[in-house]
């Protein structure tokens, strides 16, 4: 994947503010469906070293992806169906960095972005030509620290307690504990014919993304507001 597409992909979010964090439509609530196909994942892995250093893991990624299509293509209560893999890799970037900026522009906005904000044209261009008339797109970040990167970051913390407890002659102590793991699903789901999101939620944890059991658990919890079919 295109570095600069990577990065629009991952850090879409961040400027995102703190109102509305999940939504479903009025839709989807009176008739929920099951088995809603979703395209392939977009998985971003990144590292930090003992030299402080962070960059992109592909080993790391390719971990994390492999483990969260073995979910997918697993049988469970998640309502995700097929998963769909593209040919056309620029195609492929072209929607993921589309999505990922729809779902910022609604994630922390109030609700009336997301029920009136269109999908991205590439999207509906996938989703019309495969008769797709819901679609799931699933991101699947994460970061893990070297050992070496871990044990500087907790000198780093426990030296600034030291010298924030001197400067203050005891009276106040300041520390940050330095986060070892990160793993964070956005789920949206789109509506084709309404042209607009049906679903999304996302979910943040300081847990490793390598491993299979958090994969499993965050992307159940990132579909926990589903509404669930009764009939």
């Amino acid at each position: 994947m295109k570095k600069s597409v990577l990065l629009t992909i991952t850090l879409a979010t961040l400027l995102a503010s703190c109102s509305t964090t999940r939504y479903v439509s009025a839709e989807l609530k009176d008739a929920p469906l099951d088995s809603i196909p979703v395209l392939e994942p977009y998985t971003t892995v990144f590292w930090a070293n003992s030299a402080l250093q962070e960059e992109f893991s592909d080993s790391l990624t390719i971990i994390a992806h492999e483990q969260l299509l073995d979910v997918l293509e697993t049988p469970s209560p998640l309502p995700t169906g097929k998963v769909l893999y593209m040919q056309d890799g620029e195609f492929y970037e072209e929607i993921g960095a589309d999505v990922a900026e729809l779902f910022a522009h609604c994630y922390g906005n109030r609700r009336k972005v997301a029920e009136t904000a269109p999908l991205p044209t590439s999207l509906r261009e996938f989703m019309t030509d495969n008769e797709l008339p819901y679609l799931a797109v699933i991101y699947q970040d994460g970061f893990s620290r070297s050992a070496g990167n871990y044990a500087i970051q907790i000198g780093a913390a426990v030296f600034e307690a030291i010298f924030t407890t001197i400067f203050s002659l005891g009276t106040y102590t300041a520390y940050s504990i330095p986060t070892k793991d990160m793993l964070t699903f956005r789920v949206l789901i789109a509506d084709l014919y309404a042209d607009r999101i049906a679903y999304f939620n996302r979910v943040e944890t300081e847990h490793s993304p390598t491993e299979r059991y958090n994969n499993t658990y965050y992307l159940q919890r990132a579909f926990g507001p589903y509404p669930r079919n009764n009939k």
